[in-house]
């Protein structure tokens, strides 16, 4: 089964290289060629990425690429909609024309972020923000255009690989300022992609064995936080406690910030379908961040 993974060098997509990069029915896609044996190509330029992938004939596709930074998306709409929309329309209709099957990663940001409860995949998708309305755009295109395909939403994504995501952030601040100003309303849970991984692995045994079936699933770790309480938890776990004593952090609410683009203030999700599906264990976002904390140097 020939496996096609685009936006291989990404945090996710460099770890599935790292995991995959023995298996010879791998194909590792990326924009920068980061290894010799990444194949140039991405979704900016999507049909000569298609160009390639008719060569190949791959069985499974997975889509790691996407537009990703949630302010600059209010400016840059035309980038983040080609990205996250228009591309991943052409990859998809070029799935079904080719009985490929997809799989593609969403976000949290599609729903609305109100209220307190938690969300399931059914919920009335109601994105807030240029960013949440491009995925959500792109995940509708996906199921318009009836090729087999899993949606994965997922929250706050961190990895081993990664170089800016949030965890990175704030041991960053801690380093350079020792004050972190955080908010205390946004509530979601942190995601590592070793736990996305093990789920893709599932997923791709669930299509050796036939037992595949389209849908979109939520994927994140059990119980959620604010980002003011994981940021204290990540410092706390991080550093040893005499350099702990010289920061300071402080919680805001999001409205203090003026951020260019709104901000889902819960993304709590529930995550009962996939783990049915898959019969998989997911535990809870401690387990997860503490693995990863101790294997990482900022």
């Amino acid at each position: 089964m020939k496996v096609c993974i685009i936006g291989s060098s990404g945090q996710l997509g460099y770890h599935l290289y790292e995991k995959f990069k023995k298996n010879s029915n791998y194909y590792f896609f990326s924009s920068k060629i980061l290894k010799p044996q990444f194949i140039k190509g991405s979704l900016t330029h999507v049909n000569q990425l298609i160009l390639k992938l008719k060569k190949i004939k791959p069985s499974v596709i997975i889509n790691c690429s996407a537009y990703t930074n949630v302010d600059r998306a209010e400016i840059e709409k035309k980038k983040a909609i080609i990205l996250n929309s228009k591309s991943v329309k052409i990859l998809s209709e070029f799935c079904y024309k080719n009985k490929v099957i997809l799989i593609h990663f969403s976000t949290d940001y599609v729903y609305s972020g109100k209220g307190k409860n938690m969300w399931k995949e059914n919920s009335l998708s109601k994105p807030i923000n240029y960013y949440g309305i491009s995925k959500f755009n792109g995940e509708k295109s996906i199921i318009k255009s009836n090729c087999k395909f899993i949606i994965l939403r997922l929250s706050w994504l961190y990895g081993i690989y990664g170089k800016e995501n949030f965890i990175i952030k704030i041991i960053k601040l801690a380093k350079i300022d020792k004050k972190i100003t955080m908010v205390n309303d946004q509530f979601g849970s942190p995601t590592s992609t070793e736990l996305v991984i093990l789920v893709l692995k599932k997923i791709l045994n669930k299509i050796k064995q036939n037992k595949f079936k389209s849908g979109v699933f939520n994927l994140c770790p059990k119980q959620s936080v604010n980002r003011y309480e994981l940021s204290k938890y990540i410092l706390n776990n991080y550093f040893n406690r005499k350099f702990l004593q010289s920061i300071k952090i402080y919680s805001t609410s999001t409205k203090n910030l003026n951020l260019l683009a709104l901000r889902p203030l819960n993304s709590r999700m529930n995550t009962n379908k996939i783990k049915k599906f898959l019969k998989v264990e997911i535990k809870n976002w401690k387990f997860y961040l503490d693995k990863y904390l101790k294997n990482i140097k900022v």
